[in-house]
């Protein structure tokens, strides 16, 4: 029993080191410094072999959405309209707005047009001439947001289906660089 006690601490006390780890590197993530690989955590290769798989999915799981929030945050935006080089965002915040301004395009007692919309440096503006285009540009940020939805969805169903640390690495190294 005493041994199973040993055990049981020992890999508790991995758990919480990688825990730790992976809320560094979250933080890490977010100031796009270097992270370790998944081989190179070695408290996950104190682990039994399918345990040591099992958590590496979990960490790169949460590694690959951490990166898709920040990408919709700060870094993904949308041109419109297409061409003209203007850049709006697509944070979550910013998305909420574009939706509520959908949702009352046709509302003259709520919306004139031209509507005047900043753009995402503030440097220039765009005005919105009709309902037509504001859903035009609502579609556009659907369209963006969806796309990078789905390729992260990809991404984690390749973590889910890999057999390998070198594979789950990989796929993690395909996404975030």
């Amino acid at each position: 029993m005493n041994k199973l006690s040993n055990t049981i601490s020992r890999t508790s006390a991995s758990v919480a080191t990688i825990r730790n780890r992976v809320e560094q590197e979250a933080t890490n993530c977010r100031a796009h410094t270097i992270r370790p690989t998944i081989a190179e955590r070695e408290p996950v290769l104190d682990l039994a072999p399918a345990e040591a798989l099992a958590l590496a999915k979990e960490l790169a799981i949460g590694q690959i959405k951490t990166h898709m929030g920040d990408k919709l945050e700060n870094i993904l935006d949308i041109e419109y309209p297409p061409g003209s080089g203007k850049k709006f965002s697509v944070d979550f915040v910013t998305q909420q707005n574009w939706h509520a301004l959908n949702t009352i395009k046709d509302d003259p007692a709520l919306i004139s047009y031209p509507y005047k919309i900043r753009t995402k440096n503030e440097a220039d503006e765009y005005s919105i001439q009709n309902s037509a285009d504001v859903t035009a540009l609502w579609t556009t940020v659907v369209q963006t947001v969806k796309g990078e939805l789905d390729i992260a969805q990809d991404v984690i169903s390749n973590i889910i289906n890999a057999t390998s640390l070198v594979e789950i690495q990989d796929t993690i190294n395909s996404y975030i660089t």
